[in-house]
């Protein structure tokens, strides 16, 4: 049953990944980021996988990482949690 869980919730935010392309490519005002916005979110709790890739792409890509600290912070408590969980560990300096 979970896996099936897993399932929906992945297609889901899939489609709703692709309806938000289709708006922000389509329309003069961004209309489909909000739903991109969703649809991350949507992915992040529900696929291990993509969470570990945002925690690759956040570690490799500076600006992503500050934007999505930023939407840390604006997002609110259940947003940012799941945002929290794919910061990058810090790599300690080396002496």
């Amino acid at each position: 049953m979970l896996v099936i869980k897993t399932m929906v919730i992945t297609l889901v935010a899939i489609i709703l990944l692709l309806i938000g392309l289709v708006f922000s490519v389509t329309t003069p005002i961004p209309l489909g980021f909000p739903l991109i916005l969703f649809a991350i979110v949507l992915l992040l709790t529900s696929n291990r996988t993509a969470a570990q890739m945002m925690v690759c792409c956040r570690r490799r890509i500076g600006l992503l990482d500050r934007w999505v600290n930023w939407l840390e912070v604006k997002g609110g408590d259940r947003f940012g949690r799941v945002l929290r969980k794919t910061r990058p560990g810090r790599v300690p300096k080396r002496v």
